[in-house]
């Protein structure tokens, strides 16, 4: 019994919906000694991990996406605005013959 180890691989999965951004998950590992004089599994330390993830989100994609759509939209009609103030409000010149 004595220096054995075992890995273990937690997968986790996160929604589709989740923000893009910064995680802190903490992972924690409770191990246990073999002691033989008393034959027993006895707790020996507590180990604390602690994770920093950056999430990247396609809905952040999405997001970006519709914003410039949003933002291009805003200026081309500003634009045609603006041209037809200046048509209707500037004062006509009268024709010279």
């Amino acid at each position: 019994m004595r220096a054995q180890s075992e890995t273990y691989q937690i997968p986790i999965s996160l929604a589709t919906n989740i923000a893009s951004g910064y995680a802190d998950p903490t992972v924690e590992a409770r191990t246990e000694l073999w002691v033989p004089q008393i034959e027993r599994w006895i707790s020996s330390d507590r180990a604390t991990y602690h994770l920093k993830l950056y999430i990247e989100s396609a809905a952040n994609a999405n997001l970006t996406k519709t914003a410039n759509i949003l933002a291009i939209t805003t200026i081309v009609l500003a634009s045609a605005t603006a041209f037809m103030t200046f048509l209707f409000i500037r004062k006509p010149r009268p024709i010279t013959q």
